[in-house]
C-alpha cells in the first residue's frame, strides 16, 4: 500500500495561540463552572456576534479554575 505523508502546516499558516486570564468577582462564592462557561460564551456572543465568536475559538479549562 502506497501512503502520502501529509505535509506539515507552514509556521505562517498555524492559528496564533492566544490566552486571556480573568478574575470573577462576586460576593458570593461560585461553584458551577458551567455557568461561568455559559456567561463567558454569552458575552463573547453579545460583543463578537455568531461568526467572531466563532472564529475567535473560546475554550474555558477547566483545571485552571479554582473555587
Amino acid at each position: 500500500m502506497n501512503q502520502k505523508k501529509i505535509k506539515p502546516l507552514l509556521p505562517s499558516l498555524k492559528e496564533k495561540k492566544r490566552y486571556i486570564a480573568f478574575e470573577i468577582i462576586s460576593k458570593r462564592k461560585i461553584t458551577d463552572l458551567k455557568q461561568i462557561q455559559k456567561e463567558i460564551w454569552d458575552s463573547s456572543l453579545s460583543f463578537f456576534g455568531e461568526l467572531g465568536a466563532a472564529k475567535a475559538g473560546l475554550w474555558v479549562f477547566s483545571d485552571q479554575y479554582k473555587p
